[in-house]
């Protein structure tokens, strides 16, 4: 078996990799109105999902032949609303024996630079699990396309996902375990968990505040990984305000009831003028 398979979320996404010494590890992916939410901007789940994949490309060189898990990843946005397709570009800040700390700086493609988000990724070294054995090795220098002929997005992120509203009050809202959203480990991809808490929070203040919200900051920490599924979120509202919210979400398998992430997220109004609050040049 090879990761990803061919029918998955990280191919569906487009997501395309380069890599090498003499050039940055980057990740680039196309914007398609599939991947926005309801103000426009590119999806935090799809962010984190391609901030992950290149940041943990990158911190596998560092600890080889070790492999790796994700342990926290935070997101913090400005204006996502891109007319073409984004680039990430990861930096290490940090290795140590066990942690590799990388930073993914988000950016518009083509003309002007401009960037719009900032995610931060810390990994721990783990041994190296059989399934990594099928993953293929490559060149020093490549360009990798995770994109297959019949992939890309049809229906709207959350609606190809499959992420159903469960109780918006609570910001309840499940996704089933299939071979579509896994990692190498089996268990829910770390992005995947970040776009689940994503739409938790955003269900959960819409409800509270009776204005449909959007996510625009996140910070994922990973517990546990997810043995069973389905995958549920359950909200608390820390700060509920007409200017947005800030919610803690817990992500958690609820076939064996393993607590899976914790998360912090912060939303706006999708109606809000995103320049006036700051989030433009």
């Amino acid at each position: 078996m090879t990761y990803p398979p061919i029918r998955h979320v990280l191919r569906d996404l487009g997501i395309e990799l380069t890599h090498g010494p003499h050039v940055a590890h980057r990740v680039t992916i196309p914007t398609p109105p599939e991947t926005r939410a309801a103000h426009g901007g590119v999806r935090i789940g799809v962010l984190a999902s391609a901030a992950d994949v290149v940041a943990a490309r990158l911190a596998m060189r560092s600890l080889e032949p070790d492999w790796l898990a994700t342990s926290d990843l935070s997101i913090w946005t400005r204006d996502t609303r891109c007319r073409g397709p984004i680039v990430g570009e990861a930096r290490v800040l940090r290795t140590g024996r066990t942690t590799t700390v990388v930073e993914v700086e988000i950016s518009e493609q083509g003309g002007e630079k401009r960037a719009i988000a900032l995610a931060a990724l810390s990994f721990v070294r783990i041994k190296r699990p059989d399934l990594a054995d099928a993953i293929e090795s490559e060149p020093e220098q490549t360009t990798v396309s995770f994109a297959t002929e019949t992939s890309g997005l049809t229906r709207p992120f959350r609606e190809t996902v499959g992420i159903e509203t469960i109780d918006a009050n609570h910001g309840v809202v499940r996704l089933a375990q299939s071979e579509y959203t896994i990692n190498s480990f089996g268990s829910l991809q770390g992005g995947m968990v970040a776009a689940l808490g994503e739409f938790g929070a955003e269900t959960a203040a819409t409800a509270m505040t009776g204005q449909a919200q959007a996510a625009i900051d996140i910070a994922v920490r990973y517990l546990a990984k997810g043995p069973t599924g389905p995958y549920e979120t359950h909200v608390q509202p820390l700060r509920v305000a007409n200017k947005g919210c800030l919610l803690r979400v817990v992500v958690q398998d609820a076939g064996s009831g393993q607590e899976m992430a914790v998360i912090t997220a912060a939303t706006i109004p999708v109606s809000s003028d995103l320049t006036l609050m700051g989030f433009s040049d």
